[in-house]
């Protein structure tokens, strides 16, 4: 992700991975809640909706699925409303962090997914090679398959991870997607209900189908069958808008009183768009605010009303009444802020907290064994 600046100038990327880590560490603050909350709204009301609700789709995968079958459909049809108000929107949105954050954390999917396979290898060679395609469970699935299917299925049912991976690259999630549901149907006699991909809002169809895989080895005993949706407090939903309308005097206050949350110190794991830009991470924020925020719709809107343009890292703007039109209003002066202030967004970031976190999940997990893993999420 390239470096992009939020409604209070937080780096977009840091806003998606820190809502993550609080999702899954909830005792960093005595309100956590409120900081799931928070990044939701920083990230939506900085004008980024559809991207919002593909991450929250990616966290109920990773997290949630396996345990709470039930819950796609609710997210689904929230997820598919657009001809409503921004103020029912967020409601939306804090229905499901709500439904979500209450929920039992399953890291099985998450574990799985981060695995670096490396890609020449993967494009080439499956990590596993079967021989045999005249086994009694691909017989008893009674239905036409090439051999990369029946190696699919072998993958599956010896649960060969990265193998499974390989060949759902080879062969498609549409089709992967069929041969799952057939085969523990004709195997282990499971009765799935009829549903297709394609209804699913959610882009990473891949994703979704390896979830299900998890899903159908799971204990029984461990899934809510029942289809239980905890609503979220109207005080919760009413702060957020509240506090996204209410303006801050002077101006230059407003970061000090609307940055309730620092970045997660433990986000140090992923690829971070901070070190990938040819500038200084926080002469970014000091010194060429304006520009990278100009790549948030909120704040190309204000810049447009006033006739500015990006250039060069600057904003240069058709006149000195525009100019200073612009600033009267929105000129937070993040450089004129309190280091604890600034270092809410630019504070260092010790990768080794969140290698250790990340440890901590992996040295219980049955994918891990010194694999190497992904630095994106």
């Amino acid at each position: 992700m390239n470096v992009i600046l939020t409604r209070y100038l937080y780096f977009l990327d840091e806003c998606f991975y820190s809502l993550l880590m609080a999702f899954l560490n909830k005792n960093r603050h005595e309100k956590p809640f409120e900081e799931v909350a928070f990044w939701v709204g920083e990230i939506f009301y900085s004008g980024f909706e559809k991207e919002l609700w593909e991450y929250i789709w990616k966290i109920y995968y990773d997290f949630y699925a396996i345990k709470y079958p039930k819950y796609e459909k609710k997210i689904n049809i929230l997820s598919k409303k657009v001809n409503c108000s921004e103020n029912k929107k967020m409601e939306d949105l804090m229905y499901v962090i709500n439904l979500l954050y209450y929920s039992t954390i399953s890291y099985d999917v998450f574990i799985s997914r981060m695995v670096d396979i490396d890609d020449a290898i993967a494009l080439s060679i499956p990590k596993y090679i079967y021989k045999k395609t005249n086994v009694g469970y691909i017989k008893n699935m009674n239905i036409s398959m090439n051999k990369n299917e029946i190696f699919f299925i072998r993958s599956i049912h010896d649960k060969k991870w990265q193998t499974i991976i390989y060949y759902i690259t080879k062969i498609g999630e549409e089709r992967c997607y069929c041969l799952i549901k057939k085969y523990f149907e004709k195997t282990h006699k499971y009765t799935l209900k009829e549903s297709n991909l394609i209804n699913i809002n959610y882009k990473d169809k891949k994703h979704i189908v390896i979830a299900l895989i998890h899903y159908m080895w799971s204990d029984e005993n461990n899934i809510q069958k029942k289809r239980i949706l905890k609503r979220p407090n109207i005080k919760m939903i009413k702060n957020q808008i509240d506090f996204n309308e209410d303006s801050v005097s002077p101006l230059y206050n407003t970061l000090n009183h609307k940055r309730l949350f620092g970045i997660s110190p433990l986000i140090g794991i992923f690829d971070l768009s901070r070190y990938k830009e040819n500038m200084d991470y926080k002469d970014i924020l000091r010194l060429h605010w304006e520009y990278f925020a100009y790549k948030s719709p909120l704040w190309r809107e204000r810049i447009d009303a006033f006739g500015g343009k990006p250039v060069s890292h600057e904003l240069n703007f058709k006149s000195d009444e525009d100019f200073d039109g612009f600033y009267e209003q929105y000129n937070y002066e993040p450089d004129e802020q309190t280091k604890d202030v600034q270092n809410r967004s630019i504070c260092e970031i010790d990768k080794e907290l969140g290698i250790s976190w990340l440890n901590n999940i992996l040295n219980n997990s049955k994918y891990w064994s010194n694999k190497k893993l992904k630095t994106n999420y």
